[in-house]
């Protein structure tokens, strides 16, 4: 467990620190799209959290990303801080995975769709398909 807290961890928490406004971004932008399948306010609790969650993150790795010693209990904050933005994204996949009774759902959803595409079980049938055969021979006598 020790060397999970080598230099590389550090590196990575100080990059963490140095990429919040594009993960933010990301943030917000999924909060967005959410609202398509979820409630706003379910939406709003979630972009909330997940943007407290970054600026904790922001917090917890600023010694690294300014090359500062960092002590244990300082590296343990920013690893609680990692498996809390994991579990935020976990728990947005979650909510879409199970959202309504099925009529929500997102296997249900048609999200800017008019139209529903209907085949032609006409062309299937026997008379159908002589009936396509006559046309493409129709077509290719005529060209």
């Amino acid at each position: 467990m020790l060397r999970l807290f080598d230099h590389r961890f550090d590196a990575f928490a100080g990059e963490t620190h140095e990429n919040l406004p594009p993960r933010a971004g990301v943030a917000l932008g999924a909060g967005a799209v959410a609202l398509m399948l979820l409630p706003w306010q379910i939406c709003a609790l979630w972009t909330g959290t997940t943007l407290g969650v970054e600026v904790w993150g922001w917090f917890a790795g600023r010694r690294q990303y300014r090359g500062l010693p960092v002590t244990a209990l300082e590296r343990g904050a920013f690893l609680i801080y990692v498996t809390v933005l994991i579990a935020c994204w976990f728990l947005l996949g979650a909510m879409f995975w199970l959202t309504g009774d099925g009529r929500r759902g997102v296997r249900h959803r048609r999200v800017g769709q008019r139209h529903r595409f209907r085949p032609d079980l006409r062309l299937a049938q026997p008379a159908g398909l002589r009936r396509l055969r006559r046309d493409a021979l129709d077509r290719a006598c005529s060209a």
